[in-house]
């Protein structure tokens, strides 16, 4: 068991900084995209645009060092979790929720996944969590009750059909990071391409309608907003948090995704000046607590991880980055 404890610290300590990098990245993108779409650009083509990009410059750079390969069958379950529903299914919702909810309020009800992903991991991981995980898992749901504020008279039916969406949003993520969690894949990043390039083709009949032509109403900041979500962010960012998934507790990954939002937050207030309301503030602040309360160090036991992540000696499996 001292064997045992000790292969998984550094597991954990590496999904944990993944967790952060991941989080840092995605909490930029907020304001960038919501930059993008207020100076014209279509939801549905900047999403199509965003995922095109991160496969070709994934593509690119595993080229380049002789490791792009086509997936094999084995690879499809993978490919479905990541591309549709933790790409296509997420960005979709998302983007389109942007055109209406505030981008603040879109990081964070978006990345809401402990709203789905607290029942599913303990119904289908069967994971148990310790009672400040849970307690921190509350905290959070609480948080985004109290953002969507539903016993508001004041909000318009767009920004309710906005709210359902990126709970939406947050559910297909929460369905990938459960099966991730279920079936941890070797060499993420080598099929990270493939995943992005689904989830485009997926996408791609939902761009019909919207012009190409309204890209030309985005200044530069709005093109620098797409490159850098789009080459940067995009490819680099899901890496991060999907290695996250795959090393880290579904509940303890899923209140960490929290952070993302926080920050988004705070950049669109900064940067956007977007107003700060009562419900933003305590919601956001019950929300920073939940992330504070489950990424709180406790001991790594057994239960720290799944049964499928664990070898005949009880040592966690090896995942090649």
């Amino acid at each position: 068991m001292i064997v045992a404890a000790a292969a998984r610290r550094p597991l954990a300590t590496s999904g944990l900084l993944h967790l952060l990098a991941g989080v840092t990245l995605f909490g930029i993108s907020w304001p960038l995209t919501k930059l993008a779409l207020d100076e014209g650009a279509p939801p549905m083509l900047f999403a199509f645009l965003r995922l095109a990009l991160a496969a070709l410059i994934l593509g690119a750079s595993l080229g380049a060092r002789g490791r792009l390969r086509l997936p094999g069958r084995g690879a499809i379950p993978t490919l479905v979790a990541i591309g549709v529903f933790q790409l296509f299914g997420f960005y979709a919702l998302a983007h389109e929720a942007l055109v209406s909810v505030p981008a603040g309020r879109t990081a964070i009800l978006a990345n809401a996944t402990t709203f789905w992903v607290a029942p599913l991991s303990l119904v289908i991981l069967r994971e148990r969590a310790s009672r400040r995980r849970w307690l921190a898992a509350a905290l959070g749901l609480a948080g985004v009750v109290v953002l969507c504020e539903p016993w508001s008279a004041g909000l318009g039916a767009g920004v309710l059909r906005g709210e359902a969406l990126l709970l939406g949003a947050a559910l297909s993520w929460s369905l990938a990071i459960v099966f991730l969690r279920r079936f941890p894949p070797r060499r993420v990043m080598d099929l990270l391409p493939w995943c992005f390039a689904l989830a485009a083709l997926c996408l791609a009949p939902f761009t019909f309608g919207e012009r190409l032509a309204d890209f030309r109403h985005l200044d530069l900041p709005g093109w620098v907003a797409l490159a850098t979500v789009g080459c940067a962010i995009g490819p680099f960012g899901t890496w991060c948090i999907t290695e996250a998934s795959i090393r880290l507790p579904a509940l303890l990954s899923s209140v960490g995704f929290l952070g993302s939002p926080a920050l988004g937050l705070t950049l669109s207030v900064l940067f956007l000046a977007e107003p700060v309301d009562r419900a933003l503030a305590a919601g956001t602040v019950l929300i920073l607590g939940a992330v504070a309360l489950a990424a709180w160090p406790e001991s790594y036991g057994p239960e720290s991880f799944g049964p499928e992540c664990l070898g005949p000696e009880g040592v966690r499996k090896e995942i090649a980055p």
